[in-house]
């Protein structure tokens, strides 16, 4: 009985730990003719590159966010209104499956951008996929956050060598760095979050971006809000929640294949 006490407080206090270390957050704020997502970057190095891919043979046309090249993405939106996010936890053990194709975690999201329309296409393509994840590998464990422009919402996450899919029962799903299948309350930015959206039942842009503010850490290296309905996004790339760019996708993508590097991107008033 003693063990299994120890064995409860070492994984309170290393989801605690995971929660306030790595950072990130991610949430859909959903009613009948809006659909909002916030998310802020929260790492250890600061910089990124936002890419505008247009649609092609290949797949639907999307913009993704990434540090680590166009083909690794830590998040993206596609032009059918479709959301993919990703947070960092920690170290599980994987699903062993060795029969489904293998992806990289990261590689993932831009796989689903490229293929889905919707959150359940989108649970489908992950769900046949085996995910690498691993230090060893360079890829941290995540799990993965699905918005479509419909309002429906999902997490999906490998926790103990199993699948788990949670979809939004309310009208806001709230993603940080804790296992939805083991202590999502007990990260601070989840319960500021969870609080703020009791208070407030209307999605709206500048709603979403006070709570970005109020869950912002010092190491945040950028804060987005993507209206999936209309296809627009407002990116926040320094510490300055008053600085905020607003882009349509559909105007960027018309522009061809670039990107933006946020060390010189300036932000305009």
């Amino acid at each position: 009985m003693k063990s299994n006490h120890i064995s409860i407080l070492l994984t309170l206090l290393i989801g605690c730990l995971v929660s306030s270390s790595f950072g990130c957050s991610l949430f859909a704020h959903v009613s009948k003719d809006s659909v909002i997502v916030g998310r802020n970057f929260d790492w250890h190095t600061t910089g990124g590159t936002i890419w505008f891919i247009p649609n092609s043979s290949k797949g639907f046309g999307r913009m993704t966010i990434t540090q680590l090249g166009i083909k690794m993405p830590y998040e993206g939106l596609n032009e059918q209104g479709l959301f993919v996010g990703q947070a960092m936890v920690r170290d599980t053990r994987n699903r062993p499956n060795i029969f489904h194709k293998r992806v990289r975690a990261p590689a993932l999201i831009d796989k689903i951008l490229r293929k889905c329309k919707t959150v359940e296409e989108a649970i489908k393509l992950a769900s046949r996929r085996r995910i690498l994840f691993g230090r060893s590998l360079g890829y941290p464990h995540i799990h993965y956050f699905f918005v479509d422009a419909s309002g429906a919402s999902a997490v999906l996450e490998i926790f103990d060598g199993k699948l788990y899919i949670f979809h939004r029962t309310g009208n806001n799903q709230i993603v940080s760095n804790n296992y939805w299948a083991e202590n999502r309350e007990l990260c601070p930015r989840y319960q500021i979050a969870d609080s703020l959206f009791a208070k407030n039942n209307t999605p709206s842009t500048l709603f979403s971006i006070k709570v970005l503010e109020k869950i912002s850490q010092s190491m945040t290296v950028w804060s987005n809000v993507y209206n999936l309905k209309k296809l627009k996004v407002y990116l926040r790339t320094d510490s300055d929640f008053s600085r905020i760019k607003a882009l349509k996708l559909n105007d960027e993508l018309s522009k061809g294949l670039h990107s933006y590097n946020f060390k010189t991107w300036v932000l305009e008033d």
